[in-house]
């Protein structure tokens, strides 16, 4: 019981130091970009949006987190060349732009309350019904 509940603790503690260095979180469902955790600067946004666009992802997740050296994304559910293209987008925006900027885009309660898979969920469920 105490190890099950040590680990826990110590999963507890990686998560939320993982957390603190974290810029933001990217989600990409269905071809469309939603800003789950952070704060991203509005061009940074859109010119992410629009190459995940032009690449034509259909399924990602892009992080953004802090390094001693700078900014760093770690991205999953993306090749190659379209993972080097986000960075090369990514490395041409200051660190000091994340801290000094708020984010232009309107938060929803799904992403305040950090459960944004809500969204998906809807959308998934509700954008699939056509009323004729």
């Amino acid at each position: 019981m105490w190890i099950v509940l040590g680990i826990a603790v110590a999963f507890a503690v990686l998560y939320v130091a993982q957390r603190r260095t974290e810029l933001f979180l990217l989600s990409v469902r269905g071809g469309r970009v939603l800003l789950v955790r952070g704060r991203c600067p509005g061009p940074l946004f859109h010119d992410l949006s629009d190459a995940i666009t032009r690449q034509k992802i259909q399924r990602a997740s892009v992080a953004a987190v802090r390094t001693p050296q700078g900014g760093r994304l770690s991205i999953s559910g993306i090749d190659d060349f379209a993972a080097q293209r986000l960075r090369n987008i990514f490395q041409t925006y200051p660190i000091s732009n994340f801290m000094l900027q708020e984010s232009e885009q309107k938060r929803t309660w799904t992403q305040l309350l950090g459960i944004v898979w809500v969204s998906w969920l809807l959308e998934s469920l509700l954008g699939g019904r056509r009323e004729i």
